[in-house]
């Protein structure tokens, strides 16, 4: 039996079209497991099908995960000359005796098909100098696992047995402009600057889902904020500029304060207000921050304590960012903090259809697939 995993990739690989009839992938075997992953491929999803108005049902854009047939040929992109096929799919073949295809079962695991393309992209990235092709993640892409008889033709149904499974995720990243937010931008003068914190918090979250920069960014917004608002608050609450500039010029960084000294410590030196003391969720979401922040730059991978911090567990540490971020804005007087919308003023809606009617051909969006913006605007989330 055959069990056969494909893979939709989030950026194109662009294969000499001559390759797939002089190249195979190296195939392994572990115990009586065989294992043959397949050179990428073209499939029938479309960059349409995935934008927030594409007409395809969310059920069925894993059926088009299938080869394109022929691999369409792009001439104006070419490898030594010879046309190139712009593959978006990743396609791996697990072969034994029989697999446990009941209800709920793992089998052949999910994780090992990802381990295994997720092995392949990662040799590609390192040797083809590609820092934008990035591992896949179960969360954010889409994949089908089909069960197949040896000689690749389809199984007959039976009672109890699935046939195949498949898995549907992936974000959208949109804004909507409406009067109100038309006219808020009105009222920024055309020489406005946006603050380096505000900058550095959307560029944080515009690198989701790659966690590592998401989060150096998200803590350098909340370090860059603090540092300018307490060199503000220090003058408005009279603190002395020889005294301000030896508490923050030592001459040697390990003396100076540091953030989480800056956002307790220090501001009840300044102004007597705590982020620990007032916010204590907060102040977590902050030393979660700053742990994964580190473990990221000295260790290369994100961590909070021992747990690995995923896609939706950055873009909950981001928003807590904000929410400190904004803290800090409403210790400064008024006319001094950063201009801001509230976006409850905008309602932006996505409706898509989920699942189709079985033998329909009416692609009318019906309300089961609308999807709301979450509390945070940046991200929207199918």
């Amino acid at each position: 039996m055959r069990a056969r995993f494909q893979f939709l990739l989030p950026f194109d690989i662009h294969v000499r079209s001559d390759l797939y009839a002089v190249h195979h992938i190296s195939e392994v075997s572990i115990g009586d497991l065989h294992i043959q992953p397949y050179l990428p491929y073209r499939c029938r999803v479309s960059m349409q099908d995935l934008a927030p108005d594409g007409g395809t049902p969310v059920s069925g854009l894993a059926e088009r995960l299938d080869r394109l047939a022929p691999q369409p040929l792009s001439p104006e992109i070419t490898i030594d000359g010879i046309p190139a096929v712009g593959a978006n799919a990743l396609q791996v073949d697990f072969v034994k005796e029989s697999f446990d295809r009941t209800t709920g079962s793992d089998d052949p695991p999910k994780t090992l098909a990802f381990a295994v393309v997720n092995s392949w992209i990662s040799r590609l990235r390192t040797l083809g100098r590609a820092g934008h092709i990035r591992p896949l993640d179960p969360q954010s892409t889409i994949w089908r696992l089909t069960f197949l008889n040896d000689d690749e033709t389809q199984l007959e149904r039976q009672a109890s047995l699935i046939r195949t499974r498949s898995g549907v995720s992936w974000t959208w990243k949109i804004v909507g402009l409406n009067e109100e937010l038309a006219t808020a931008i009105e009222t920024l003068p055309w020489t406005y600057e946006q603050p380096p914190s505000d900058r550095l918090l959307l560029d944080a979250h515009s690198a989701l889902p790659e966690v590592g920069p998401a989060v150096v960014l998200g803590y350098a917004a909340v370090e860059t904020r603090i540092a300018a608002a307490l060199d503000r608050l220090a003058g408005l609450y009279g603190v002395g500029s020889a005294m301000w500039e030896w508490i923050n010029s030592r001459g040697n960084y390990t003396k100076e304060p540091s953030t989480a000294e800056q956002l307790d410590a220090l501001l009840i030196a300044v102004c007597k207000r705590s982020l620990k003391v007032e916010k204590p969720e907060l102040w977590q979401g902050f030393r979660n921050l700053g742990s994964a922040r580190h473990s990221f730059v000295h260790e290369g991978e994100a961590k909070v304590g021992n747990t690995t911090v995923d896609g939706l567990a950055a873009n909950k540490l981001l928003v807590a960012a904000g929410e400190i971020i904004d803290w800090i804005e409403n210790l400064l007087p008024p006319d001094e903090r950063r201009p801001a919308f509230p976006m409850d003023k905008a309602n932006l809606e996505i409706t898509r259809i989920l699942v189709a009617p079985e033998g329909s051909t009416d692609l009318t969006p019906s309300s089961i697939g609308t999807v709301q913006t979450p509390e945070d605007p940046t991200i929207s989330e199918l």
